[in-house]
């Protein structure tokens, strides 16, 4: 992606002006009636990667947007409490729960009011910015190891050596101080697929979480399959694949089941919330989107 980032305004800091890269402040009614939506009010959001893309004007792909005529409002991941439950939505919320969305996308002209099949309710054990983390860091998480498990069938990781990889020695420090075996600095070792082929004694990995796209997956290829494609044939590019049954699996979320499923194990075991980074104040978004989109964090930025 060729792009500047550029959020300078003289207002504040929510949204997208359609002239340039711009956040700006807009005030609008609270809906008068509500039916299968709640009303919520918002604590805190958590910012990710798509945010910057809606204040550059590049986030034209999804459906959701209608760039050039409707402002889309920022954030996907939203902690608040219940302000109206709207006339059908008793029996599963109340005013005054706490809550956190399902995954939403950036959405023109939308106040916070989410229908309630968007909604599930905070662990009680947990802050809001702890909380936050939840819907996009821990289900995406979730469904990277478990998508093919049936509900309920969770696949553990008691067993399983953790391998982390980043072009920041800080970054690989703080992976080994929560969970990673082992660590490589793919910028230093260029070749860090081997690497894992020496790690794991020629076996190679059993499940990749792939971020680095088209230039890269076809390295997890070969080192799911401990062997590689020889370089500049294509059609030998399903040789590894083949030779160990490899499952390629897209994973943009989950279903709420599946958000339930793990905030049930959360709430049971109270476990560890996903690593928070920083938090900055509303008057501060600014600076919080341009520090997220600078690639410098480790964990969740929340506003």
């Amino acid at each position: 992606m060729n792009a500047s980032f550029d959020s300078d305004c003289e207002t504040s800091h929510t949204g997208w002006h359609p002239e340039g890269s711009r956040i700006t402040i807009v005030r609008v009614p609270a809906p008068e009636e509500l039916t299968d939506e709640v009303l919520i009010k918002v604590r805190c959001v958590s910012l990710n990667y798509c945010d910057t893309e809606v204040i550059m004007g590049l986030y034209g792909h999804h459906r959701s947007i209608n760039q050039g005529k409707n402002a889309p409002i920022l954030c996907s991941d939203i902690c608040g409490t219940v302000a109206n439950v709207g006339t059908v939505n008793a029996e599963v919320l109340k005013e005054g729960d706490r809550v956190v969305s399902v995954i939403r996308f950036p959405a023109a002209d939308r106040v916070p009011h989410l229908p309630a099949t968007g909604l599930v309710k905070a662990p009680g054990y947990l802050t809001d910015e702890e909380a936050i983390g939840l819907p996009i860091a821990a289900v995406t998480a979730l469904m990277s190891i478990n998508a093919f498990q049936p509900i309920g069938q969770s696949m553990t990781g008691k067993d399983k050596v953790v391998l982390s990889t980043s072009s920041s020695d800080a970054k690989l420090e703080k992976a080994r101080e929560l969970v990673a075996g082992h660590t490589i600095n793919y910028k230093t070792t260029p070749g860090w697929q081997e690497t894992v082929l020496s790690i794991t004694n020629g076996k190679g990995a059993d499940i990749i979480f792939e971020c680095g796209g088209a230039q890269t997956l076809e390295n997890c290829i070969g080192y799911l399959s401990g062997k590689e494609a020889a370089a500049g044939v294509n059609a030998n590019r399903n040789v590894p694949a083949l030779a160990r049954n490899v499952s390629l699996k897209g994973i943009s979320n989950g279903p709420k089941v599946r958000f339930e499923e793990i905030l049930n194990t959360y709430k049971g075991k109270e476990v560890n919330p996903p690593v928070l980074d920083c938090v900055f104040g509303f008057g501060d978004a600014k600076e919080a989107l341009k520090y997220l989109f600078s690639g410098g964090h480790f964990g969740k930025v929340v506003v």
